[in-house]
C-alpha cells in the first residue's frame, strides 16, 4: 500500500514514465501495443473523466502522434454513474460492459487514432439491451474540453507537486522517528487485535451470533423465512414506508457527499494554494526526498551482502 501511494498516487511516476518494478527498466504507457479502452463517468467523484483521460494529453502531443505510433485509444463516458457503479452496477454490466466485450474484435480492427465509443439505445422496450455502438474519431481538443482549461490544469499540477513534497517530508519523519517505536512495541498479538478491530470486520461480526447472543433467534428463523418468502402487495404500508425511508436516506447521503466534496476542495486549495506553502514547497526549492538515499543504501546491501 505504501508503494502504491508513494509511486502512483502521490508520485504519479507511471504517467511521467519514471516507474520501475525491477530497478532496471522504466515503464512507459507508450510501450502498450494493444488497444486501450477507458471507461469513465461524470458522476465519479474519485476518478472523474478529467483525471481518467488527462494522461493521454500528457503522454501524446497530438492525435497525429497517436496515429504515427500506431496506437488505438478508445474511451467511453457515462453521464452519472458513481465510482463503484462502474465496476459492480447491474445496469452497467448489462449495457456498457456487455457492449465493450462484444465489440472487442471491432476495437482490434480500428485504424490508429483516438476514438469515443458511443452506445445508443435503439428505444425498443421489448428488446432490453438492444443497442447501437459506433466509434467516433476524437481529437485532443475533445479531451481538453472536459477540463476547465490549461491554466487551471497547470495550477492544479503545481498544487499537487506541493502535496507530493509535503507527503514525502511527512513520510520521512514517520519512517525516521515513529516507525522504529511502532515496530518495537508491535507483536503478532497486537497486530491480530488491530486486524479484528478494523471497521470492515466489525460491521460484519458485530451482528453475528458468535458475538451477540441476541442474534441466535435470527439464526433459527432465517431458514424458515427463506422457505416461506412471498412478495407483499404494492399497497402494503410497510413496503411504502421502506421505499420512503430508502429515498430519504439516498437524498441525505447525496447531499452529504456534495457538501463533503465541496468542503474538501475548499480545504485543499486553502492549504496547498496558500502563499506560505507555495514559498516553502516551490519548484525552485528542489526538495529531495530525505529517505531516498537511506533506502538506496539498504537496497544495495541486499543486493551485495557483506559490503559496507
Amino acid at each position: 500500500m505504501h508503494t502504491i501511494v508513494e509511486h502512483l498516487f502521490i508520485g504519479d511516476e507511471l504517467e511521467q514514465g519514471k516507474l520501475s518494478l525491477d530497478r532496471k527498466k522504466l515503464l512507459s504507457l507508450k510501450d502498450i501495443t494493444k488497444p486501450v479502452v477507458i471507461f469513465a463517468s461524470e458522476g465519479d467523484n474519485i476518478t472523474p473523466p478529467q483525471q481518467a483521460l488527462d494522461w493521454i494529453i500528457k503522454e501524446y502531443r497530438s492525435t497525429d502522434e497517436i496515429k504515427r505510433l500506431g496506437k488505438v485509444i478508445v474511451y467511453l463516458l457515462h453521464p452519472h454513474i458513481g465510482h463503484l457503479g462502474i465496476f459492480v452496477g447491474t445496469k452497467i454490466a448489462q449495457k456498457e460492459h456487455k457492449e465493450i466485450i462484444q465489440n472487442i474484435d471491432v476495437v482490434d480492427t480500428l485504424p490508429p487514432g483516438l476514438y469515443e465509443m458511443v452506445i445508443v439505445d435503439k428505444g425498443k422496450k421489448e428488446d432490453i439491451g438492444d443497442y447501437d455502438v459506433r466509434f467516433e474519431e476524437r481529437s485532443m481538443k475533445d479531451l481538453t474540453a472536459l477540463n476547465e482549461g490549461k491554466e487551471e490544469m497547470k495550477q492544479e499540477e503545481g498544487d499537487f507537486s506541493r502535496v507530493k513534497a509535503l507527503s514525502e517530508t511527512h513520510d520521512w519523519f514517520y519512517n525516521t522517528f515513529a516507525s522504529p517505536w511502532v515496530r518495537m512495541f508491535s507483536t503478532e498479538t497486537s497486530a491480530h487485535i488491530l486486524r479484528q478491530l478494523h471497521p470492515h470486520r466489525e460491521n460484519k461480526y458485530i451482528f453475528s451470533d458468535k458475538v451477540s447472543p441476541c442474534m441466535m433467534i435470527f439464526r433459527m428463523l432465517a431458514p424458515v423465512v427463506k422457505k416461506q418468502r412471498s412478495p407483499v402487495s404494492p399497497d402494503n404500508p410497510f413496503l411504502i414506508f421502506e421505499k420512503s425511508a430508502s429515498d430519504s436516506i439516498v437524498t441525505v447521503l447525496d447531499n452529504y457527499q456534495k457538501f463533503r466534496d465541496q468542503l474538501e476542495e475548499i480545504l485543499f486549495f486553502s492549504i496547498y494554494g496558500n502563499p506560505l506553502v507555495k514559498v516553502l514547497y516551490s519548484k525552485d526549492s528542489h526538495h529531495k526526498k530525505p529517505g531516498k538515499k537511506r533506502e538506496n543504501r539498504a537496497s544495495r546491501k541486499k543486493r551485495r551482502p557483506g559490503t559496507a
